[in-house]
C-alpha cells in the first residue's frame, strides 16, 4: 500500500529525449507509457480547497493501462479535479476502484493531436488522436451531491471533429458501476456507437444532442434511489485509510 498525492503518466518528454529524437511528426508513439498497472493503492488528497489540483491519476496517451482496486479521495468535481483522468490512448481498464468526491474524466483531444502532426510540431506530445478499447467496470463513486455531471461519475468529451467519425472513439464499455449521486455524461461530438453502457446504477444519464445512437442496456437511472455502497465480491479488498 502506498499513500501518494498524484500519479502522472505522460508520454516521455524529458529534455534528453527531445535532443535525441529527430521526427518531423513530433514524438513517436512508441515512447509513450506502455503496460502500466496501478493496483491496491491508497491515493488521498488532503489540502485546502484553494490549492491547485490536476487530477488524482492522469493517464495521457497510454497504451496498455490497468487501474485496479485503488482507493482515491480528495479531488474536486471540476475539470481540474476528478479521481481519474484518461486522455487519448488505448487498451485502458479502470476496474474495482473506490472513488470519493469525484469520478472519472475521459477526454479525447483529437484537434490538438492532429494539429501537431499536420504542422510537424517538434514539441508535440506523442499522443494518438483517438480513445479506444476502454473498460470502466465495477467501480464505486461516492459523492455528497452532484450539482452537475462534471467529474461526478464518468464524463466523456472530445475537443473537435465530426460526431460520426468512428476512428476517434471505439470499443468503450461502461459496465456494472455504482455512482452514488453521480451520473454518466456523453458530450458532443463524441461517437455514440463506440459506447456500451450496461448494468450501471446512477442518478442521471446526460447525452449530447449529436452523440447519436449508443448501446444502453439494463442501466438503473434513478434520482431518489439509495444504492448499496459496496464493490462486487469479485473485486476483493480495496485498501482504506
Amino acid at each position: 500500500m502506498v499513500e501518494i498525492l498524484c500519479f502522472l503518466f505522460y508520454p516521455r518528454t524529458i529534455p534528453e529525449l527531445k535532443r535525441k529524437i529527430k521526427n518531423k511528426r513530433g514524438w513517436p508513439l512508441e515512447h509513450r507509457s506502455q503496460g502500466i498497472v496501478l493496483k491496491n493503492n491508497l491515493i488521498q488528497r488532503n489540502l485546502p480547497p484553494k490549492v491547485s489540483e490536476d487530477h488524482g491519476i492522469y493517464a495521457w496517451g497510454t497504451d496498455g493501462l490497468e487501474i485496479y482496486n485503488n482507493y482515491i479521495s480528495g479531488w474536486s468535481q471540476t475539470t481540474a479535479g476528478g479521481s481519474i483522468k484518461i486522455r487519448n490512448g488505448k487498451t485502458i481498464k479502470v476496474r474495482c476502484n473506490e472513488m470519493y468526491g469525484s469520478g472519472v474524466i475521459a477526454y479525447n483531444y483529437v484537434k490538438g493531436a492532429l494539429n501537431k502532426i499536420a504542422t510537424n510540431s517538434p514539441d508535440g506530445f506523442g499522443e494518438p488522436p483517438y480513445l479506444r478499447d476502454v473498460l470502466v467496470e465495477n467501480n464505486l463513486v461516492v459523492l455528497e451531491d452532484a450539482k452537475d455531471c462534471t467529474s461526478s461519475g464518468v464524463n466523456f468529451w472530445r475537443d473537435a471533429g465530426e460526431h460520426d467519425r468512428a476512428d476517434f472513439e471505439s470499443q468503450i464499455v461502461i459496465n456494472r458501476n455504482t455512482f452514488i449521486n453521480g451520473c454518466i455524461e456523453m458530450n458532443n461530438p463524441i461517437q455514440g456507437s463506440a459506447f456500451s453502457l450496461t448494468n450501471n446504477k446512477l442518478k442521471r444519464l446526460i447525452i449530447g444532442s449529436y452523440v447519436g445512437k449508443y448501446s444502453n442496456t439494463n442501466n438503473q437511472v434513478c434520482e431518489d434511489c439509495v444504492f448499496e455502497r459496496t464493490l462486487p465480491q469479485e473485486c476483493g479488498s480495496v485498501p482504506h485509510p
